[in-house]
């Protein structure tokens, strides 16, 4: 899935570029894991088959990528506080789950 250019605060650097194909292949990767289309992933869907990879994303690229609230909010239409909430009950879930932390590590 190509990320629309209206999710992305533009800019030309070169960091830019690299973070989105990161981004590209990040949600590429955990749609096919979690086998969901990217359509999917990026709805307004609350199902819990969708909820979880689409936290996951999130928690991904606020630790590993250190990508500010806004801008994972932006990324996904959402707001600061859902990006808060995912990233904690992903943290949490890993906590206690192996199996949860061992894939969170595979798609990173």
């Amino acid at each position: 899935m190509k990320i629309p250019n209206y999710w992305i605060i533009p800019s030309t650097t070169r960091a830019e570029k690299d973070l989105t194909t990161k981004i590209n292949n990040l949600i590429k990767r955990v749609c096919e894991s979690y086998e969901i289309s990217d359509k999917e992933l990026m709805s307004k869907r609350r199902l819990a088959y969708i909820v979880r990879p689409r936290q996951i994303i999130m928690y991904i690229l606020r630790n590993d990528h250190k990508m500010t609230l806004e801008r994972i909010a932006t990324l996904f239409n959402k707001n600061h506080a859902t990006i808060i909430h995912s990233v904690k009950s992903i943290e949490n879930m890993i906590s206690y789950d192996k199996d949860l932390k061992n894939k969170v590590n595979y798609l990173r």
